[in-house]
């Protein structure tokens, strides 16, 4: 009786062991990015600021910033769940600026933020899932579909203050992103810095143009859902043979007691 209490403890111990590991397996899953080298995305840029003072005058960074024609995405590549860009500010007077970017689908980092997100996310999921040490993370809201110039897509939409900062009082984000491929189409961002707090400043960013090469990947959570689902039933059926086994010893050691 003892050994079966031994070795029951130790096939609970299995089955506990087993479904952490295939846990922590699903949670460190590369996020499959939607898009691919040569996507490429145009955006309408502008700048809004206001103050309550007076005196106060227009930064000259953001009047440069305002002179934007447009802001061109290029992805470059792609490797795992890291999505790298370029982008070049084409300004109203010929001239243009170009860096390189990038940003990780997993927890937001990289100078790429918000640019791309994870694809096929629905409402109460988590952009940027890990990001949270970063303050990055944030959560869908609601998926809609909107026309644009291009056509009508099925879109995701973000919409979340920060506060706490020590450079800003408050910056609020309003986000739309394509669902099929993560990409942005539509971003709002106003804030107010901590150093002239009665200074509002807004920018917005809105798509022009939308390549995509090549029909964005899936994620696939049907079938990692269905993989988990097999595993569990192994593991479950490992769990019943063991106690049918154990149940069959002792039955076998009280018959031979009695005889």
């Amino acid at each position: 009786m003892h050994m079966n209490r031994k070795a029951f403890k130790f096939a609970a111990l299995f089955l506990i062991l087993l479904f952490l590991t295939s846990v922590g397996r699903s949670s460190a899953q590369t996020i499959t990015p939607g898009v691919s080298p040569g996507d490429s995305f145009t955006y309408s840029f502008s700048v809004f600021w206001s103050s309550s003072d007076p005196n106060a005058t227009v930064p000259a960074e953001l009047l440069k910033q305002n002179e934007t024609e447009l802001i061109r995405v290029v992805v470059t590549d792609v490797g795992g769940s890291v999505v790298f860009m370029n982008i070049t500010w084409h300004f109203k007077n010929g001239t243009e600026t170009s860096s390189q970017a990038f940003v990780n689908l997993q927890d937001g980092s990289g100078d790429g933020f918000g640019l791309v997100i994870a694809p096929d996310l629905s409402p109460k999921y988590y952009a940027y899932p890990m990001g949270w040490n970063l303050s990055t993370s944030f959560v869908i809201n609601e998926t809609l579909t909107k026309t644009y110039s291009f056509g009508e897509r099925e879109v995701v939409r973000a919409a979340l203050n920060r506060s706490g900062s020590s450079d800003y009082v408050y910056v609020y984000y309003d986000m739309y992103f394509d669902r099929k491929t993560g990409v942005m189409l539509e971003w709002y961002v106003e804030q107010v810095p901590s150093a002239t707090p009665n200074e509002k400043i807004a920018s917005s960013w809105k798509i022009r143009e939308f390549n995509i090469k090549s029909a964005a990947p899936s994620n696939n959570p049907t079938s990692e859902q269905s993989w988990q689902g097999i595993l569990v039933l192994i593991i479950l059926l490992c769990v019943v043979a063991v106690i049918a086994i154990l149940v069959h010893k002792r039955k076998s050691r009280r018959r031979t007691r009695q005889h």
